[in-house]
């Protein structure tokens, strides 16, 4: 059976369902939304104007921007955040900076850190030899997991990998005429066509017992056929691990 309400807006009796008795508060849509709306009158210019209960904060006293705005006019503005300002060390130009660059910073812009000489020389010595963030003894792990050494190659600052270079000390040592070592230049080193296989897959492992030279077809045939190379493609020839 309806339940008899009185509408908290306007107050006119409506019915409702027992189910929704004690969640409808209102006869219609149009008095629920009045009941949400506010009458006020504005500070600024004393005109009447209408604003939704959850408006009422910062400049709910006005009815528009332009009567709020004029009535702040010659207030003395709201204090701020302090602000930072340093010199640039290239062209001299002041220029703001956060609150945790305010020690730091040095130029105003990439160019200008770009064109100081100085700051150019810091990177530098910051960065060459055991100062230089990848180094470690000469020796560092690319991503492929084999170990690359910095040297002199042919007289020149260059990069090789250390598991060619321990298999030319090891032959050296044992087979210096081996036709797998090229000289050039009175520099020893492999030909480019032989490669280096590591017989436990360890890329990182340089040991020379688990090294051997190979051919690149012998070395192909390795890994995706698992044969054992003959004597004459590889080096150690009479190897009993491959």
């Amino acid at each position: 059976m309806p339940i008899k309400k009185v509408c908290e807006s306007c107050e006119k009796e409506f019915f409702v369902s027992p189910r929704r008795a004690e969640l409808v508060k209102f006869c219609s849509l149009e008095c629920k939304t009045a009941a949400g709306r506010v009458k006020l009158t504005c500070v600024a210019c004393g005109g009447a104007f209408e604003r939704v209960k959850s408006e009422l904060k910062g400049s709910g006293a006005y009815c528009s921007k332009p009567c709020y705005l004029g009535s702040r006019k010659g207030q003395p503005k709201a204090s701020s955040k302090p602000k930072y300002y340093k010199a640039c060390e290239t062209c001299g130009q002041e220029f703001r900076v956060t609150l945790t660059r305010k020690d730091t910073a040095r130029f105003c812009s990439r160019a200008c850190q770009g064109a100081n000489t100085e700051f150019r020389k810091e990177c530098s010595d910051r960065q060459q030899g055991e100062k230089h963030w990848r180094w470690s003894g000469g020796k560092y792990l690319t991503h492929e997991g084999y170990i690359r050494h910095k040297r002199k190659v042919h007289g020149k600052e260059g990069f090789t990998y250390n598991h060619r270079q321990v298999v030319v000390e090891a032959m050296l040592k044992t087979e210096p005429d081996h036709p797998f070592l090229v000289r050039k230049d009175g520099k020893v080193s492999l030909s480019k066509e032989i490669d280096v296989h590591h017989i436990d897959r360890d890329r990182s492992n340089n040991d020379p017992s688990n090294l051997l030279a190979v051919t690149k077809y012998a070395h192909a045939q390795i890994h995706h056929r698992n044969r054992k190379p003959d004597p004459w493609e590889c080096w150690p020839s009479n190897t009993t691990r491959w």
